[in-house]
């Protein structure tokens, strides 16, 4: 008896994602708020540590505008919040259940060491089913 794949017709699930992209839009913008609205406090509070970078932001100041260090930090906390984010909605997707189907098809024709390694493992439980017959 062979084990070959037989495809069966799969039900298509209706999958609701349409607004998937404009809630990651609305969770940027809400990120966006949340580090503009905090740099100010971050850029008091790091001038407070050290005084080599109170003037330096000093100097940043007068040289491209008075709010241009909030700006600066506003975006560079925005850019980590949205990195972190991304990672952690990257690591809870889960594997593509379509995928299912692709494993119990075996490996690719061209492959051929991958062809020859199933044989023989094919080969080997065949024996060992074999043994087993002859032994009950």
């Amino acid at each position: 008896m062979s084990r070959r794949f037989r495809p069966r017709q799969v039900q298509q699930k209706r999958r609701r994602r349409g607004l998937r992209p404009l809630l990651g839009f609305f969770l940027a913008i809400a990120l966006g708020v949340i580090a503009y609205v905090t740099a100010p406090y971050l850029v008091d509070f790091a001038e407070d540590q050290s005084a080599s970078l109170a003037g330096r932001f000093a100097q940043f100041r007068v040289e491209f505008g008075q709010n241009t260090p909030e700006y600066v930090i506003a975006f560079l906390l925005w850019i980590a919040m949205l990195a972190i984010v991304a990672f952690v909605a990257a690591a809870n997707v889960g594997e593509d259940p379509e995928k299912e189907a692709f494993k119990y098809m075996g490996p690719s024709p061209a492959d051929r060491d991958a062809q020859v390694k199933l044989l023989r493992r094919e080969l080997k439980k065949a024996k060992q089913r074999e043994k087993q017959h002859k032994s009950s």
